[in-house]
């Protein structure tokens, strides 16, 4: 629903977040740049671990695998070059930041033209992933213990459910995955022509492909992972321990991609290992990148609506793109890991449910029914189903209010060690737990600004309506603020102000 709720919105205002929700009434624009501030965090922190990718790419073609002896030591030490802790900074990881400019470089490539540039790279950066991904899912079907390594994935531990954290980190993953309350779905649907959406189906289409296609990824990746453990306790006897093996496998965080998939990755045979390396980590790549077009973009509109940066759109692009270059340096030094691990955790947990919930109340409770009921008549022929709106109106906000009270609750106290070395490395000091604390809650403070602080005329949106609106004998509603008609360019039967 809420996704579907984004869609609706991005389509009816043909604007990105910080426009649209402006639109939909002046105090509402702190809920907008929630979400852009939300998007700015996660394409600076999310570039840089796609910047991992890219030398665990280069790296693949090496025979043997690099990683081949220990690949915990080499992530950590060789690729990262991780330091005692956040606060040694002693040096730049001159790799990491190469790679990290050249991620830079190519999103901006890919956004160039826009959303015109970008959904023509989609067609290979969405069709990719799944290539990879079945030609992983064939090879793991082949290796011994992958049936174990399935087991262990599918099999509920259900005394997991009654962790906090198990909740909020589901339900976060699912949240930046479609990339609701990061800005990405309202910018892209806005671009979608009124005349031929349908939010409801497509809020149906794109999830359930997003959701099937991490769960037969979870077998690409589980299959390997039951192949490792079986490496790992063969005995002479030709006997294995593959439950025993699988509790040495670190099955989540970046160590399960850079350390456990490739160290099962380097016990193929020369030529092999290197083939199935380079496929898994450009399915990384590709996954990665789709995510972080996404953010971006988000980013980008934003200045294009505030009139903030140059009138051309590629110029706007390169600010963007060199702002994240440059407030990913802290990532990218011999302290990166832990930065960006800190930024990965705490960056994005409380702030998306209550701007999610926000999304709910504004456009279900300050913009009402009828809003709703007029909007889908403009985007769709007919009314919203009443128990949409019913979940719109009761139920999503309530689950968002109680994902952020269980998020609160999972991450007190704040962590003091964020190490790999072992029980109290990786110093986590008092200013490094301030920082994340206000990554976690700015966008919240903002969302709060909004509601009693009216927008400084000169950051309101003045961005004219784009060229995919038409308002040929349709009702147009703009809530809570006047629009003037000499910004539209095409005839209106009628304007209802609310």
């Amino acid at each position: 629903p809420l996704f579907a709720l984004e869609l609706k919105i991005g389509q009816f205002f043909q604007a990105g977040p910080f426009q649209a929700f402006y639109s939909m009434h002046k105090r509402l624009w702190g809920v907008g740049m929630g979400q852009i501030i939300m998007a700015l965090i996660a394409m600076v922190y999310y570039n840089v671990v796609i910047s991992w990718v890219i030398v665990y790419i280069v790296y693949s073609f090496q025979s043997p695998l690099p990683w081949k002896e220990d690949a915990e030591a080499f992530f950590y030490d060789k690729v990262l070059g991780a330091s005692s802790g956040i606060g040694d900074v002693t040096a730049i990881n001159w790799p990491i930041l190469g790679a990290n400019a050249l991620a830079w470089v190519l999103v901006f490539l890919v956004l160039i033209k826009g959303v015109v540039s970008s959904g023509k790279v989609a067609y290979v950066t969405t069709l990719a992933p799944y290539v990879c991904i079945l030609v992983l899912v064939v090879r793991g079907a082949t290796l011994p213990g992958h049936m174990e390594g399935l087991r262990e994935y599918l099999l509920v531990d259900t005394a997991k459910l009654a962790s906090f954290s198990t909740w909020t980190r589901a339900a976060n993953q699912i949240f930046f995955s479609l990339g609701v309350s990061m800005g990405g779905v309202v910018t892209f649907s806005s671009h979608q022509k009124r005349e031929s959406s349908n939010y409801v189906r497509d809020a149906v289409i794109i999830p359930t492909i997003n959701c099937l296609t991490s769960f037969v990824t979870g077998f690409a990746i589980f299959q390997m992972m039951g192949y490792l453990a079986y490496t790992k306790t063969l005995q002479p006897d030709g006997s294995y321990d593959v439950e025993d093996g699988l509790a040495q496998v670190s099955l989540s965080g970046f160590s399960l991609a850079f350390v456990a998939y490739t160290q099962a990755l380097a016990t193929f045979s020369e030529g092999v290992a290197q083939v199935f390396s380079v496929i898994f980590f450009l399915m990384v790549f590709f996954l990665g990148i789709n995510t972080q077009i996404g953010v971006v973009q988000a980013v980008i509109t934003f200045f294009k609506d505030a009139q903030v940066g140059h009138s051309r759109s590629w110029l706007t692009g390169v600010l963007v793109c060199s702002l994240g270059f440059v407030l990913g340096i802290p990532c990218v030094t011999n302290a990166g890991y832990y930065w960006t691990l800190m930024m990965w955790e705490y960056g994005n947990y409380a702030s998306m449910f209550v701007i999610a919930c926000m999304v709910l109340v504004g456009a279900s409770w300050v913009a009402g029914t009828k809003w709703h009921d007029q909007a889908s008549k403009m985007l769709r022929g007919k009314g919203d189903n009443p128990l949409l709106v019913f979940l719109w109106r009761f139920i999503d906000p309530v689950i968002c209010v109680v994902l952020l009270v269980a998020t609160i609750i999972s991450q007190i106290p704040f962590p003091k060690t964020l190490g790999y070395h072992g029980e109290g490395t990786g110093i986590y000091p008092e200013w490094a737990q301030v920082i994340s604390i206000l990554l976690n809650y700015s966008p919240i403070l903002v969302v709060l600004f909004g509601l009693v602080l009216p927008l400084p005329s000169r950051w309101t949106p003045k961005r004219e309506p784009g060229p995919s609106e038409s308002f040929e004998n349709q009702t147009l509603v703009i809530v809570g603020s006047v629009l003037s008609t000499d910004n539209i360019h095409t005839k209106c039967t009628e304007l209802t102000v609310i």
